[in-house]
């Protein structure tokens, strides 16, 4: 017994040594633009906005990303070249959650015009203590 309960302190200490202490709060951000976007090869037809990176120090938490004038396009919040979420007009699955060296943009198909998407960004920034 007395074996379980010193293991249990040990444990109990070791993990807490190695806890963040938290996120503070350190700014809103907002990125928007209309075009240019960027063409991918292949697929011929793929487009992505311009990029964001997440400073070293910190973490981001993603409160909105959308577009305008999608007309057929299918857009997407990508991080890391990996899509992580389909965008809506009148639907959105946030927040997203970004790590300090991660690369935001949007991602895009069957764009009307390169020129032709607004997009924005609403984020909340932390300071990763």
């Amino acid at each position: 017994m007395k074996c379980i309960i010193t293991f249990s302190i040990a444990l109990a200490l070791s993990l807490s040594a190695m806890a963040q202490t938290g996120l503070t709060f350190s700014q809103c951000l907002t990125y928007g633009a209309t075009g240019p976007w960027t063409q991918y090869s292949p697929p011929s037809d793929a487009y992505r906005s311009a990029q964001f990176t997440v400073p070293a120090g910190n973490v981001w938490k993603i409160e909105f990303a959308g577009s305008t004038g999608y007309g057929n396009a299918e857009v997407y919040l990508e991080i890391n070249n990996v899509k992580v979420q389909r965008l809506f007009q009148n639907f959105t699955n946030f927040p997203v959650w970004a790590k300090a060296g991660d690369v935001i943009n949007l991602w895009a198909t069957n764009l009307p015009t390169q020129n032709g998407l607004t997009y924005f960004f609403s984020i909340l920034e932390f300071n990763n203590d």
